[in-house]
């Protein structure tokens, strides 16, 4: 009897234990295939999903990340700072419990380059990249606010490290600046137009791509294509704001007042 019982002992915390971790990787699946589902939706209905579900399980740190990410989307599609307050409140709250949880830690870099704290976030991202220096996203913010403190040189080798990771609409899209900036706009038109042919499941973030280009055709006098630009971008994202003030300014320039 003490050898069954010792047996028995023996495997029922296996058995726990195994039963545990399957659930754990249920849930870790389930997981994934919401977030899969809610990258598809629009910002809003995104957004409305994502709360609804951080609600149901309010200790899931990724989920508010991913909430997080979709307010700073939702600031991006209409200007209002708001949402970039929403999306602060969820990602301090994470690492106030995690403190190292590292998508957060990218999205309050996010967040403070925002809020233009360029020399923060040239700090927080050197914290990020030394434990992985192949971080893309990373170097990006890390360029834009080198950019933004005239560090141009070190801006640009960030960016080329970003491309050497993966060409995508977010590397070369930050190349074009660049080149912009730096006198090259030949080279900046061209890496603009591989972002916006590179394209993004936003499509708010390619509108974004071409409002840029059609800003710096009409800086360097191609009017009647910067407007080609502006109208496809609001063809891509209805209403959109910076394209609306990109044909704004243009036609003040050519005096349409009621335009």
């Amino acid at each position: 009897m003490r050898i069954r019982r010792l047996v028995l002992f023996l495997v029922l915390p296996i058995a726990v234990a195994s039963a545990t971790d399957d659930n754990s990787r249920a849930s870790a699946m389930a997981r994934r295939k919401l977030m899969a589902g809610a990258e598809a939706l629009k910002t809003d209905d995104r957004i409305a999903l994502l709360e609804k579900t951080v609600k149901a399980d309010p200790e899931d740190p990724g989920l508010k990340i991913a909430l997080a990410k979709a307010f700073v989307q939702k600031l991006r599609e209409t200007g209002d700072s708001g949402y970039l307050n929403r999306a602060s409140k969820l990602v301090e709250n994470v690492l106030a419990v995690q403190p190292r949880f590292d998508p957060a830690l990218r999205l309050r870099n996010e967040i403070e380059m925002n809020l233009h704290r360029f020399p923060t976030v040239a700090d927080y991202a050197e914290t990020i990249l030394a434990d992985d220096p192949s971080d893309a996203p990373t170097l990006g913010v890390l360029g834009d606010a080198l950019m933004e403190m005239g560090r141009y040189q070190r801006a640009g080798e960030t960016y080329n490290r970003m491309v050497s990771l993966g060409g995508n609409l977010f590397s070369y899209n930050r190349l074009a600046y660049y080149n912009f900036v730096t006198g090259k706009p030949e080279a900046a038109l061209g890496w603009m137009s591989q972002a916006i042919a590179a394209g993004s499941k936003s499509p708010e973030n390619v509108a974004w791509c071409l409002s840029e280009m059609g800003d710096m055709l009409f800086k360097v006098g191609r009017t009647a294509d910067a407007e080609t630009a502006y109208r496809l971008a609001l063809k891509t994202f209805p209403g959109y704001h910076r394209a609306h003030a990109g044909l704004g300014r243009l036609q003040a320039s050519q005096s349409q007042w009621s335009e």
